[in-house]
């Protein structure tokens, strides 16, 4: 869905299905970073920072996206007043990172693979993330594109 080292020029509002963020390593390692579902952001890092991606992502079902220009996206942002939202939820990625590292150097692969089950099933429950906002989230117009399987 996204390339890992490809310009920010757009990001992905995720509508429909379950994808993952994975890091390559230059020897070709690829390390899980996180599961995104609907009402997620996809490449918003790169659109805010004018850098390439850092990670890629990959869709794991079917799904579904808003293509969002750069551009008209930061105009929405800031018309709109969503910095501070779009920080806490930084924060709350960053936060989930961390935790994800600490698992990884501290916990047994069967707790892990635990955690990440919890994880997947919080994710795609009706209830939606476990009471993260998903259906609250503004939306701004863009282009709908589909997406299925590897980029």
């Amino acid at each position: 869905m996204l390339r890992q080292g490809s310009e920010g020029t757009y990001l992905l509002a995720l509508t429909d299905g379950l994808a993952k963020v994975v890091y390559r390593a230059p020897g070709g390692v690829m390390t899980w970073l996180a599961f995104r579902g609907p009402g997620d952001l996809l490449g918003e890092v790169s659109v805010f920072n004018g850098t390439p991606r850092t990670a890629e992502v990959v869709a794991l079902t079917p799904c579904t996206a808003v293509v969002l220009e750069a551009q008209r996206f930061r105009r929405f942002v800031e018309e709109r007043g969503l910095v501070m939202e779009l920080m806490r939820e930084a924060l709350h990625r960053l936060r989930e990172s961390d935790a994800h590292r600490t698992e990884l150097l501290t916990l047994p692969l069967v707790v892990r693979l635990a955690r990440v089950l919890l994880r997947l099933a919080e994710l795609t429950s009706p209830r939606g993330r476990g009471g993260r906002h998903t259906a609250d989230r503004p939306e701004p117009g863009g282009d709908r594109a589909g997406h299925g399987g590897d980029p």
